[in-house]
C-alpha cells in the first residue's frame, strides 16, 4: 500500500516538473513567490515577524493557496490528457491513487512553506538581529507547523473533490480560487454585519479564556473538519463511478 502511494506521489511530482518544461523552470516557479513572501514581508515587518502569531497564520494561509494548482490538476488534468482511464485500469488501489495525489499536493505546499520560513528567518536575523538569534517562540513554531499541515490537508481534500467533478483543470482551479476568496472574505463580512452588542461581548469573553485553550480548540476543530472532508472524498472516489463518468 505504501509503495503504491509513493508510486503515485512521484508520478505527480514528475508530471508537475514536465508541465513546467524543466526542473529549472519548476524551481524558479517555487523560488520566486517564496522570495517575495519570505524576504519582502519579513523585511517590512521586522522583529514582529517572529514575535507575533500573524506570520504563522499567513504562512498557513499561503500553504493552502500553494497546493491549489497541483491538486486541481490531479484528476481534471488526467481527464484532459485522457490518461485517467489508464490510471484507473492499473493495479493501484483506489486509496493509493487518492492518497498519492493528495500527499503530493500537501508535500508541495509544505516544502514551499518551509522555504518561506527559512528565508524569512535569514532575512530578519540579517536585518534586525543586533547580535542575537531571532526565532519564533517554540509554541508559535509548533502551532504553525500543525496549522500548515492541517490547512494544506484541507485544501488537498477540497481540491480532490473539486477536481473529481471538474471537466477541465482551468475550471477546477477557478472553483478553488473562488472558494479561497470566499473562505477569507465571507467571515470578515459576516463579522462586520453582526451588531456590536453581539460581537463585543463575544470578544470580551474570548479575551478571558486561556490562549492555550483557544488554540487547542481551534486546532481540534480544524482536525475534525479535515477528518470529515477526508471521509467525504474517500466515499466520493470510486473507480467504477469515475469510469462511468
Amino acid at each position: 500500500m505504501i509503495n503504491d502511494i509513493l508510486t503515485v506521489f512521484w508520478k505527480e511530482l514528475k508530471e508537475c516538473l514536465h508541465q513546467r518544461g524543466s526542473t529549472r523552470g519548476m524551481l524558479l516557479m517555487l523560488f520566486i513567490p517564496a522570495c517575495i513572501i519570505g524576504i519582502m514581508i519579513p523585511l517590512q515587518a521586522g522583529r514582529l515577524w517572529v514575535e507575533t502569531p500573524i506570520s504563522i497564520l499567513s504562512i498557513a494561509w499561503v500553504s493552502m493557496i500553494l497546493g491549489t494548482a497541483m491538486i486541481a490538476d490531479s484528476f481534471a488534468g488526467e481527464r484532459e490528457r485522457h490518461t485517467l482511464e489508464t490510471l484507473l485500469a492499473s493495479r493501484l488501489s483506489d486509496k493509493a491513487i487518492l492518497l498519492g495525489k493528495m500527499f503530493s499536493a500537501i508535500g508541495y505546499s509544505i516544502i514551499i512553506s518551509l522555504l518561506i520560513v527559512f528565508l524569512g528567518l535569514v532575512t530578519v536575523n540579517l536585518a534586525y538581529s543586533r547580535g542575537e538569534l531571532l526565532f519564533f517562540p517554540l509554541s508559535f513554531a509548533f502551532v504553525g507547523a500543525v496549522m500548515c499541515f492541517l490547512s494544506a490537508f484541507m485544501m488537498s481534500t477540497i481540491g480532490a473533490l473539486v477536481s473529481l467533478k471538474s471537466p477541465t483543470v482551468r475550471q477546477a482551479h477557478q472553483t478553488l480560487s473562488f472558494g479561497l476568496i470566499a473562505l477569507w472574505f465571507v467571515p470578515i463580512i459576516l463579522i462586520k454585519l453582526l451588531p456590536e452588542n453581539v460581537v463585543k461581548p463575544f470578544i470580551n469573553r474570548l479575551n478571558t479564556v486561556e490562549p492555550v485553550l483557544v488554540t487547542l480548540a481551534f486546532l481540534g476543530g480544524f482536525f475534525i473538519l479535515d477528518a470529515v472532508l477526508m471521509a467525504v472524498v474517500m466515499a466520493r472516489f470510486k473507480r467504477t463511478r469515475l469510469i462511468l463518468d
